[in-house]
């Protein structure tokens, strides 16, 4: 990571951009005037000492009482927890906040969902995983899409009492699913046989089924960054839509036909 990627990694856990490109200047050296900070940054010599007292209030920068005053970065390892416990705290405002208006009874969500990126495809996924009761069924086409995260809620889902039901191609999910959680039941789908290796199997990335209810069906690209695919999914859970019912029976389809392996 260069100077730039590290002052807007600042930025964006709540550094102004010109206390980032102080401190980040500081860490450069042991310590810094004001004026050293300022051959460095392009920060304007007028706003040069508000950042660095703001950077010291909050434990990131210490300051030298001589003239002029000397300023010092804290070590990384300080740095980062400074930072981490803050944006934790963070964290803990927004929940404390959000408990407190959601309502306690939230109306089942109605129509079908559109998710735009893997992260948020996975967190949905995460979460009809949590919410199932009774059975979850998983086909599972693209590796990518499967992570330790999917691992660990499905485990929880075994400890609990849920039945899990699951369908790859993949030689290295099903070995992992074998390995970590070999109560689950893995099955040959026979969509996944008829898809064979055409294009629609490779765009095709996860089908989810919690319940005989929610329902997920994403598609998988190209991977701009390495374990991190572009994804888009549709979703709906709790009111019978065409989309949803129509994934929902050829699911059903596939688990009274399903030879266990």
């Amino acid at each position: 990571m260069n100077g730039n990627e590290a002052t807007t990694a600042l930025q964006r856990l709540g550094l102004t951009e010109y206390e980032a490109k102080c401190f980040v200047a500081l860490a450069h050296f042991p310590q810094g005037t004001a004026r050293d900070v300022s051959n460095v940054t392009n920060v304007p010599r007028s706003r040069m000492y508000g950042a660095l007292d703001r950077l010291a209030r909050k434990g990131l920068v210490q300051v030298q009482r001589a003239e002029p005053k000397v300023f010092q970065a804290v070590s990384v390892d300080t740095a980062l927890r400074i930072l981490r416990n803050e944006y934790d705290s963070y964290f803990d405002a927004v929940e404390r906040s959000l408990r407190e208006i959601e309502p306690v009874y939230k109306e089942v969500e109605r129509g079908v969902w559109a998710l735009e990126n893997y992260n948020g495809v996975t967190e949905q996924t995460l979460s009809l995983i949590e919410q199932a009761e009774d059975e979850i069924v998983l086909i599972l086409v693209h590796e990518s899409v499967f992570d330790e995260d999917v691992l660990h809620q499905l485990r929880d889902a075994l400890e609990r009492g849920v039945s899990v039901l699951v369908s790859t191609e993949s030689e290295t999910i099903e070995r992992r699913m074998r390995e970590e959680i070999p109560d689950a039941v893995l099955f040959d789908s026979a969509m996944l046989a008829k898809l064979d290796d055409t294009a629609e199997q490779q765009a095709l990335g996860r089908l989810v089924m919690t319940d005989r209810e929610g329902i997920l069906v994403s598609a998988v690209w190209d991977e701009t960054f390495p374990g991190y695919p572009e994804e888009t999914a549709m979703w709906s859970s709790g009111v019978d839509h065409g989309f949803a019912l129509f994934v929902r029976e050829m699911l059903r389809d596939e688990i009274e036909q399903a030879s266990v392996r």
